[in-house]
């Protein structure tokens, strides 16, 4: 059962990743990398009723909550991995580790067999492992052909020490490679950014 949390605050009612500005039928495709018990998917589902939505989540206990929330919903694919680099990650919730399956952006695309000259949306929340997407030349141009991408990017925090983020790379260096990547083919925001949490997320639209 979905629940009225954090989670539906960003998602909906802040509208984190800007996705209400999409007006009915603009999109072909939803594409929800870490998509956790299903919010973002839903508001996509009702606001885009003939979009094809994959909504990405590696973490059991979450899989198996967004399963029931949203897994009879047509036209939605679930399913059990996340953006990375194409390895197993160990991540640690609650104290307990787990290891999660990742693909290489190239690889989700080929996978679901998407083509990007469609009318697409990319929503990314990978808590750090959007850090491979950096320097993937082929990942990069497969990303600018999207119409729209919303990457929430992990850095280590400006007030405070945490072990979790201490490998992520700065803040600095997420500003750079958008700007670098998306700069001539999309319009850039970054937005609900908290540099004493360590995140912060983009939003590019293309122009």
């Amino acid at each position: 059962m979905l629940t009225y949390d954090q989670e539906y605050f960003d998602n909906v009612e802040k509208d984190a990743y800007a996705f209400r500005q999409w007006k009915d039928g603009r999109l072909n495709y939803v594409i929800d990398i870490g998509a956790a018990q299903g919010w973002f998917a839903l508001f996509a589902r009702l606001r885009q009723p003939d979009a094809i939505i994959y909504a990405l989540e590696p973490r059991k206990k979450e899989y198996d909550q967004l399963e029931k929330n949203i897994g009879s919903l047509p036209g939605v694919f679930l399913d059990r991995l996340t953006l990375g680099n194409g390895n197993e990650v160990e991540v640690i919730q609650n104290r307990i580790p787990e290891l999660i399956k990742t693909l290489q952006f190239t690889q989700l695309i080929n996978k679901y067999n998407i083509d990007l000259d469609n009318n697409i949306f990319i929503k990314i929340n990978c808590f750090g492992l959007e850090k491979f997407l950096m320097g993937d030349k082929e990942a990069e141009e497969l990303l600018k052909k999207s119409n729209a991408v919303s990457l929430k990017a992990y850095f280590p925090s400006s007030f405070r020490f945490s072990e979790e983020k201490a490998s992520q790379p700065p803040w600095g260096a997420y500003e750079h490679w958008i700007r670098y990547v998306f700069g001539q083919t999309h319009n850039i925001t970054y937005a609900n950014s908290r540099k004493e949490g360590g995140f912060g997320i983009y939003q590019m639209v293309k122009k």
